[in-house]
């Protein structure tokens, strides 16, 4: 941060709004380059990644495990 001398209170009100605008821009930028590197997707840990794999994989052995012929009308009623 800049530091010069302040005529008024107001005045340095101002000037740290402007730095604080200045400060959130640059942040904004640097999460857009970041973003671009990784494709947009977020990092996570292993522990979330791993309860994400397991919800996933519980959800398709309830869905394979519910009434097979009901998939299949589904799809013959799409066509």
């Amino acid at each position: 941060m800049k530091r010069s001398v302040v005529k008024s209170q107001f005045d340095l009100e101002i000037r740290r709004a402007k730095e604080a605008k200045e400060k959130l821009a640059k942040k904004r930028e640097t999460r857009k380059v970041t973003q671009e590197k990784t494709g947009g997707k977020k990092k996570v840990s292993s522990k979330v990644a791993r309860r994400i794999q397991q919800r996933l994989e519980k959800e398709e052995k309830e869905g394979k495990s519910a009434d097979k012929d009901e998939g299949e009308d589904v799809e013959e009623e799409m066509e």
